[in-house]
C-alpha cells in the first residue's frame, strides 16, 4: 500500500540546557568505515550477524550508497530522487531505506560517509539503552502490548558534510545526516534519523532547475525521505518530500526533538510515533538528549540514602554519570557547581570498585587526584564537583549535600510539561 505520511511536525517539549548534538558517535576514531568518495559510489556487502526486519521481510544484506540511501540486498546509485513508492526493473531493485535521497556528490573531497555494525557489548550498552528509551517513550502505545524493547545491534550510517552535484560551479553548501537501524533481530526493527544540519536539496544540473545554492529546482529532482519496498506499491514518503520544506529536517521530529526522527519498520507497513502521544520532561526536570533522559537537582542537603529515597518517590533514581558529555552536563549551570550526590557507591565486597546503582558498566571516572582516598575506611559514596566542578570525591554517606536525580521522559496523550520552541 502506498502511503504518503502527513506527520503533524512539532517541536521540542523539553527544557534544553545543553548544547547537545542529534547525531550518534560516528567516524574513523569509533571504528567507522569510511566509504570512498564519487558521485554514484557505493559500499561492497554489508553483511548483518542478525536479521533487521521491514516490511515484514527477514533482510541481512545491505549497501551504503553515495545518495543517501541505505538500500537491501542490492546497490542503488542511482542519483535522480523518484517518488516513493516505485520500482524500475527486475534487473534493478529499489528495496531501501533513505533519510535523503538526492543527488549528493563527494567527490574532491566534498564530504565524507561513514558507517559501522555495533553488536551489542558492556561497553556500548549505554547507547542501546538510550535508542530503548527513545523507542519506549516514541512508541509508548505499543508497550502496553510488547515488553520494554531490546536492541541487539545497530547499524550507524552518517553523511558528514557532503555537497551536491553541480555543473555549473563548485557546491558551496553541505548537509550532515545519520540513520541509525537497531534490530532485536526477530521481532521489532526501528530507524531513527538524525539531521545535524540541512542547507541544500537538489543537484544543480540542466534538468533539476536548481537554484546555484542547491536549493529549489522541480519536485522530482528535490529530495525524498522515506521507506521503498520496490514494487510500485508499498512505500512509506514524508510529505516534505520534493518540497522546499524537506531543507527543514534539521529544524523538525515526529517525536519533539528537533533534527530527529524515529519510524517503526518491522510491520507490513512503516509505522510514524502516534500524533497524540507526546514524550515530555515532567515540570520542573532538563531533558539532556544526549541520554534521552531527564534530570532535576534539588538544592536542599540530604544524606545519600535520603537522596536516593526522594529520587525515587519522583519516579528516577540519583543521576549516574556514565559519560563525559554527562559529566559536563552535571557539572555545569544545572547544580551550579555545587557539591552534588550521584548515584554511585563502593562495592561492599571489594573496596577498590565502585558501581552504578543502575548497574550500567564503570567505564568513565573523573576522580580529583588522590581520590577515592576511603578516608576513615568509611567513605562509600559518591558526590561530584569536589573542588571544581566535574571533579569527583568519595565522601561519607551519612554527610548531606545537594543531589540530582535522573529519569526517562514520559510519553502520554496530554501537552502539559515543559516545552520551548
Amino acid at each position: 500500500m502506498a502511503l504518503v505520511t502527513r506527520i503533524t511536525i512539532f517541536s521540542a517539549f523539553f527544557s534544553v540546557l545543553y548544547a547537545q548534538s542529534v547525531l550518534f558517535p560516528y567516524g574513523e576514531e569509533v571504528g567507522d568505515d569510511l566509504m570512498v568518495e564519487g558521485d554514484e559510489a557505493t559500499t561492497s556487502s554489508i553483511i548483518l550477524s542478525e536479521d533487521l526486519i521491514i516490511f515484514g521481510d527477514h533482510v541481512y544484506t545491505f549497501h551504503v550508497n553515495t545518495n543517501g540511501v541505505i538500500s537491501v540486498n542490492n546497490a542503488f546509485v542511482t542519483f535522480y530522487p523518484k517518488f516513493i513508492p516505485f520500482t524500475i526493473s527486475p534487473d534493478e531493485p529499489s528495496f531501501f531505506i533513505a533519510p535523503f535521497y538526492a543527488d549528493i556528490d563527494t567527490s574532491g573531497g566534498r564530504g565524507n560517509i561513514y558507517y559501522r555494525y555495533v553488536g551489542r557489548a558492556d561497553e556500548n550498552d549505554y547507547l542501546f539503552k538510550r535508542v530503548q528509551r527513545m523507542v519506549d517513550a516514541a512508541f509508548f502505545d505499543i508497550r502496553f502490548i510488547n515488553k520494554t524493547f531490546e536492541g541487539e545491534f545497530m547499524l550507524i550510517v552518517t553523511w558528514d558534510s557532503v555537497s551536491y552535484f553541480s555543473e555549473e560551479d563548485k557546491a558551496n553548501h553541505t548537509n550532515t545526516f545519520q540513520a541509525v537501524l537497531i534490530s532485536d533481530g526477530e521481532v521489532e526493527s526501528y530507524a531513527i534519523f538524525n539531521y545535524e544540519n540541512i542547507s541544500w536539496t537538489t543537484g544543480v544540473s540542466p534538468n533539476s532547475k536548481a537554484n546555484p545554492d542547491g536549493t529549489g529546482g522541480t519536485p522530482g529532482a528535490m529530495a525524498k525521505v522515506g521507506f521503498n519496498y520496490g514494487d510500485g506499491v508499498k512505500g512509506f514518503m514524508l510529505n516534505v518530500s520534493g518540497t522546499d520544506d524537506v531543507i527543514n529536517m534539521d529544524e523538525t521530529s515526529n517525536i519533539g526533538i528537533p533534527g530527529r526522527w524515529i519510524f517503526r519498520l518491522d510491520q507490513a507497513e512503516i509505522e510514524a510515533p502516534s500524533e497524540t502521544i507526546r514524550t515530555r520532561c515532567l515540570p520542573g526536570w532538563t531533558f539532556l538528549e544526549i541520554e534521552y533522559a531527564c534530570y532535576k537537582f534539588y538544592n536542599e542537603h540530604r544524606n545519600w540514602w535520603e537522596a536516593d529515597r526522594k529520587c525515587k518517590r519522583e519516579g528516577g533514581q540519583l543521576a549516574t554519570v556514565t559519560t563525559p558529555e554527562k559529566n559536563d552536563f552535571i557539572a555545569g549551570s544545572i547544580t551550579g557547581g555545587v557539591k552534588t550526590w550521584v548515584g554511585a557507591t563502593r562495592n561492599p565486597m571489594n573496596e577498590t570498585l565502585w558501581e552504578w546503582i543502575t548497574d550500567e558498566p564503570w567505564y568513565f571516572h573523573k576522580w580529583r587526584k588522590r581520590e577515592p582516598n576511603n578516608w576513615g575506611d568509611a567513605e562509600d559514596c559518591l558526590n561530584t564537583n569536589f573542588v571544581r566542578p566535574g571533579l569527583w570525591n568519595d565522601h561519607f554517606c551519612q554527610n548531606r549535600k545537594a543531589f540530582i536525580c535522573e529519569m526517562i521522559p514520559i510519553a502520554d496523550e496530554s501537552r502539559g510539561g515543559e516545552e520551548t520552541s
